[in-house]
């Protein structure tokens, strides 16, 4: 067993994006740019008139964070896991979102150091040509509380969305990223329907496999017809029911490797090049846990169901 990775000399990819991002600040705050970012606790993130009165199917609020998650403590993987920083019953560090839309402004502070594992998924309408149709996601930062030292920014990349324009397209040499106690709105109108990926695109080898991705469903225009299936559900536009169904799963398969988290936590930088899963996690969990009680469903696909099996790459599975 090698001991913990030192700190290494130069000038590493964290540090570019940071003074990039400096710069960037410095920059936008001589103009307008930095109206785009509100912060955390002012109301004018949701202040446009237009968008004032968005219905909770056609909007969401993400903060992102830190935390911790459990998995299963044996066999233990060296002095990685479980880590000897956490809470009783949690074995691993972890980057992550919550949903905070339904929380007042006091509890979605209180959110720090609750990151979820995998991320949270939504569900948009496929775009229909009015305004009105429009998905919105507020992101906020609210930090790392375990990690302090690091004022790394989140974005929101809709991993496979077509001709995104570049402002919303959450990759952060190219788009708006969203630095702590700021909030940043993303505005959607997905002209396709289907199953995709989303992630946290600021430093995305580490911050995706810390936890910030998820999954969000595009429901089709066809979706409403029950004269083709009865429930009038649907995967895609296919224009005959063949992908209609009653009940519908989501699989997110992902990994996790016990060294890069333990090193996050410590302070130490992880060799990526070096990387290899030690779990492989389904909807975020480790089996056993896969099969707890409070997380029931049929093994079986069964008649008139659909799901969709995403995994890291962000290519889904489907089954009609």
């Amino acid at each position: 067993m090698s001991a913990p990775n030192e700190q290494r000399a130069g000038f590493n990819r964290r540090q570019l994006f940071r003074y990039a991002g400096a710069a960037a600040v410095v920059a936008a705050g001589t103009g307008t740019g930095m109206k785009w970012l509100k912060p955390f606790a002012s109301s004018e993130a949701s202040a446009e008139p237009r968008l004032a009165q968005i219905t909770t199917d056609h909007y969401m609020f993400l903060g992102g964070t830190d935390g911790w998650m459990g998995l299963p403590p044996t066999p233990a993987i060296g002095y990685f896991h479980p880590d000897n920083l956490a809470p009783p019953d949690l074995t691993t560090y972890i980057f992550g979102f919550r949903n905070i839309t339904e929380l007042s402004q006091s509890q979605r502070a209180q959110q720090k150091q609750r990151a979820q594992h995998s991320a949270p998924l939504f569900w948009v309408n496929q775009f229909d040509g009015s305004p009105d149709n429009e998905f919105v996601v507020d992101i906020t930062n609210l930090g790392l509380a375990v990690r302090p030292d690091l004022f790394d920014a989140h974005t929101l990349h809709w991993h496979g969305f077509r001709n995104v324009i570049p402002f919303f397209d959450g990759e952060p040499t190219g788009s708006v990223s969203v630095p702590a106690g700021t909030v940043f709105r993303y505005v959607y109108r997905p002209h396709e329907e289907g199953t995709y990926m989303w992630h946290c695109h600021v430093e995305d080898v580490e911050h995706v496999h810390m936890g910030m991705n998820g999954m969000v469903f595009v429901r089709p225009l066809q979706n409403g017809n029950t004269s083709l299936y009865p429930s009038g559900k649907y995967l895609y536009n296919d224009g005959d029911g063949s992908t209609g169904y009653d009940r519908e799963y989501s699989f997110h398969l992902s990994e996790v490797w016990a060294e890069s988290h333990w090193a996050d936590a410590h302070i130490q930088l992880p060799e990526w090049s070096d990387y290899r899963a030690d779990f492989a996690l389904l909807n975020g969990r480790v089996y056993p846990d896969t099969v707890a009680p409070n997380a029931p469903f049929p093994l079986g696909w069964g008649e008139g169901s659909g799901g969709t099996v995403v995994n890291g790459s962000g290519q889904p599975w489907t089954k009609p």
